[in-house]
């Protein structure tokens, strides 16, 4: 079951709930909410990784894929995808300077305990049939999920996945 929330307080709430009728049966899956906002590239930051482990899939050498974020805002400046691990409900900031209006959003999780930063940039973007040469100036995606690891689920059981966005306006 997947619901969609417009509130008064200037947020989003989406909400999945996913149910094991199974009465024995186990099973496993993964989850992410593909959320694309649209930011300059060039002046977003995302707050709330520090500290933070996370596969660099841009990365060819395995070896050094796995990384941990040093930095108090994450920043795009070619392409990225990156899967920050075991989060769990930690609240993440998307700041974009050059909105004159609504410049954060504030991304409020449950259940979720990863989150994808992604965005295509030049060479990808290119080669994408769905997406426009120029579009990776414009966007960026931080998806919450669990993709590292499957979620398990046991018989009879149900498990919930929300997810707010909360946008503040420019004083």
């Amino acid at each position: 079951q997947y619901t969609v929330q417009i509130r008064d307080d200037n947020s989003l709430h989406t909400e999945l709930t996913v149910e094991n009728l199974e009465t024995q049966k186990t099973f496993d899956f993964t989850v992410l909410f593909h959320s694309y906002f649209k930011v300059n590239a060039a002046q977003v930051r995302v707050l709330g990784l520090k500290g933070v482990s996370f596969e660099d899939k841009v990365e060819k050498d395995q070896n050094v894929s796995m990384k941990k974020e040093e930095n108090e805002e994450v920043t795009i400046t070619q392409e990225t995808d990156r899967i920050y691990l075991d989060i769990n409900n930690k609240e993440i900031v998307v700041l974009d300077p050059s909105k004159s209006k609504y410049q954060q959003i504030t991304i409020a999780r449950s259940n979720f305990v990863d989150v994808v930063v992604w965005n295509p940039w030049i060479e990808k973007a290119k080669n994408m049939s769905d997406f426009d040469d120029a579009e990776y100036k414009n966007m960026i995606c931080v998806e919450p999920g669990s993709v590292a690891k499957p979620v398990n689920i046991a018989a009879n059981e149900r498990k919930k996945f929300t997810q707010t966005l909360s946008v503040a306006t420019k004083k």
